[in-house]
């Protein structure tokens, strides 16, 4: 089991990033099983979907944060109630720079 990193995750999906062909070569390691199952915790998750949102845009942000929670190689690890709710907020708040954390 690997509890999975935000720096990592941001530069895998950010094609840009200086780590970029580092994270590929780290996923698929992931991928293949190599440490078992990984787990994302939310925190995790809002600090990666709030950065690509600022450094990419709100629809690869959204992309992320869906293949992120889809993943059968991921275990996505909830700290609070309003999870849920906070992301759909996010998804369809277009149009303004809103955060996942503000979207809490």
């Amino acid at each position: 089991m690997i509890v999975l990193d935000s720096s990592f995750l941001i530069a895998f999906h950010n094609e840009t990033d200086v780590h970029h062909s580092e994270a590929v070569g780290v996923m698929d390691r992931l991928v293949a099983g190599e440490w078992g199952s990984a787990l994302l915790l939310e925190y995790v998750f809002l600090e990666v979907v709030t950065v690509l949102r600022m450094r990419l845009d709100l629809a690869s942000a959204v992309s992320v944060a869906e293949t992120l929670l889809r993943a059968r190689e991921i275990e996505f690890v909830p700290c609070s109630e309003v999870f849920m709710e906070a992301l759909e907020t996010f998804r369809t708040e277009r149009g303004s720079a809103l955060s996942f954390a503000d979207a809490a």
